[in-house]
């Protein structure tokens, strides 16, 4: 009976086991397939590298720093009023630590404030669309539009947030600027253009 007994505790101790190992390899290959890309830490070196690819893809489409402005530098001080049609950037890229990418970007006055809608939406299609496509590894995207009033002054309009995949999504299933803008999951827009 002792026998038995041992044999049954030994075939119990094996099926635990293996339903065990089982599990574990399941949830392994969850965690490989998810991309659970927060838990990466860049390195400083590597977010340099990921902010200049940026930079330059911004740059395909004339969007620049504003200290890359010849005729906004020399001007002592300067405003929203002094842009032509195209946004600058306040400063350069932020790329954060787990890899995403917070862009503040200057619009220009414009005539009213659904010129100023359909301004912000057309270059965050143009912005996010240009990153996305990119051989950059950033896979999160922060907009921030704001209009520059002075020195220490600026208007917030918007914030637009997304994935890559939430993007290219929503590039190939939105024909308009404002279908864009409205399928992509995260958005602030101030009262000003809010209107969807």
């Amino acid at each position: 009976i002792a026998l038995v007994y041992v044999k049954s505790l030994l075939t119990q101790a094996f099926d635990t086991r293996k339903s065990l190992e089982r599990k574990m390899t399941t949830e392994n290959e969850q965690k490989a397939m998810s991309l659970d890309e927060t838990s990466a830490i860049w390195s400083e070196q590597k977010r340099k590298l990921e902010a200049m690819v940026i930079e330059e893809r911004l740059k395909s489409i004339g969007v620049i720093q504003w200290v890359e402005n010849n005729t906004l530098v020399q001007k002592e001080s300067w405003n929203s009023r002094d842009l032509g049609d195209t946004p600058l950037l306040k400063y350069k890229p932020r790329i954060e630590k787990h890899g995403s990418c917070g862009l503040v970007i200057v619009i220009p006055y414009l005539k009213d404030d659904q010129y100023t809608r359909e301004f912000i939406f057309c270059w965050s299609k143009r912005i996010l669309k240009v990153i996305a496509e990119s051989k950059t590894e950033v896979r999160r995207y922060s907009l921030s539009f704001f209009r520059r009033e002075g020195e220490t002054k600026d208007t917030h309009f918007a914030m637009i947030r997304a994935g890559r995949e939430e993007v290219l999504r929503a590039l190939i299933q939105s024909s308009t600027n404002e279908d864009f803008v409205r399928s992509l999951p995260g958005k602030y827009l101030s009262s000003a253009v809010a209107e969807f």
